[in-house]
């Protein structure tokens, strides 16, 4: 509830450790909280840079530039999403593959990239929770 003093602590930690990834994400979050969005957009790409060892900050980066309307940053970011979930770099499927899949059906549908479009509906489709929007 007090997002000016995690960002204080958190920063102070990421200095400590500035290869970890989990510093970083939890400094993006602070600065996202307290309306900083391009800072914390810095911070979620460092921390993929560092090599986002729990698996956030795609979906977190590419929320954060849906919200600052960059839609062809956000889809560019869902498909580094999904390029390394698909590579098994990272493991299962979660809610942020499936929001990947939509949110890319939707972007190539926009753009009347119909092939692409229809390659992430299918996508979509083998799944229960995104099988309606499909």
């Amino acid at each position: 509830k007090l997002p000016h003093y995690s960002l204080y602590y958190f920063s102070r930690a990421q200095q400590l450790r500035p290869s970890d990834s989990r510093m970083l994400v939890a400094l993006g979050d602070c600065y996202d909280a307290v309306n900083k969005p391009k800072d914390a957009a810095k911070c979620f790409q460092r921390a993929i840079s560092a090599g986002d060892s729990e698996g956030v900050s795609y979906s977190r980066l590419a929320k954060l530039q849906e919200r600052l309307h960059d839609f062809e940053a956000a889809a560019s970011t869902w498909a580094r999403l999904v390029e390394e979930y698909e590579s098994c770099q990272l493991a299962g499927i979660d809610d942020d593959l499936l929001l990947a899949y939509q949110y890319l059906g939707d972007h190539f549908f926009r753009k009347n990239d119909l092939d692409k479009a229809e390659h992430f509906g299918q996508k979509c489709l083998q799944f229960d929770e995104t099988r309606e929007s499909a």
